[in-house]
């Protein structure tokens, strides 16, 4: 395979991205822009979901790499994860993880600014924390619902309202605490399903400590508020 295109196919699997858009971005986007109140102009909204869209990668980037020796135990997953199949190594797959990073930090502080640059800084720290062996909070309970609501979710809307015309208005705060509770019932409702593999891999994440019973109910109650009060404000937004 030709190097640019292998490395292009790389971050297209090592990122998720067809999963990141197809999945919950685009809803996310739609209500962080309302988050702004109509007060931060097209030019800056764009700049911000082309940061947020390198954030989500980042997250699923790192992702893979920390976990493609726990990917390779199942089937499924190894031929998804580009290092477990055996496209690139791992060193290529954290050059291009750098990469993503920079992109992201150096337009937040070009495009954004300062406030820009210290939200996707952190943003991008929750999904390396999330993932990486040394730290890895998704082994953690709790420490991995919160910190994969804030890189995968939470830090959106901020980021959002740190470019010029940007407040914390009422109507920011709904957006917050929805796509929060979105966030945290969407780790639960994962956990749930790699149960067996989690077990395997010994990760002590919230819902193998909880148990699952436990986990069933907090993911159904955080679906149920989190999109209740982002459909909410999407109402409320087109007057309905």
């Amino acid at each position: 395979m030709n190097p640019i295109a292998k490395y292009i196919t790389a971050f297209y699997k090592l990122s998720r991205i067809k999963v990141i858009v197809g999945d919950y971005f685009i809803l996310l986007t739609a209500v962080s822009i309302i988050a702004t109140n109509n007060s931060v102009s097209i030019p800056y909204l764009l700049v911000a979901a082309i940061i947020s869209l390198a954030i989500h990668c980042y997250s699923f980037i790192v992702n893979d790499l920390e976990d493609a020796e726990d990917d390779a135990l199942d089937e499924k997953k190894k031929l998804r994860n580009p290092i477990s199949a055996g496209l690139i190594s791992y060193t290529e797959g954290l050059a291009i993880l750098k990469f993503t990073a920079a992109f992201a930090l150096i337009l937040s502080f070009f495009i954004g600014g300062v406030n820009t640059l210290m939200i996707s800084f952190a943003a991008i720290l929750a999904g390396h924390f999330y993932s990486w062996k040394p730290i890895r909070f998704k082994s953690y309970p709790i420490f991995d619902i919160v910190s994969h609501s804030f890189a995968l979710a939470a830090f959106q809307p901020i980021l959002f309202n740190t470019f010029p015309g940007g407040s914390f208005s009422e109507t920011f705060w709904f957006v917050y605490f929805g796509v929060t509770l979105v966030s945290i019932g969407g780790a639960l409702y994962n956990q749930l399903r790699d149960y067996n593999v989690d077990v395997a891999s010994n990760l002590n994440n919230f819902t193998i400590t909880f148990g699952k019973p436990i986990a069933k109910i907090l993911f159904v109650l955080a679906y149920l508020i989190g999109f209740g009060l982002n459909f909410a404000v999407i109402l409320n937004y087109l007057k309905i």
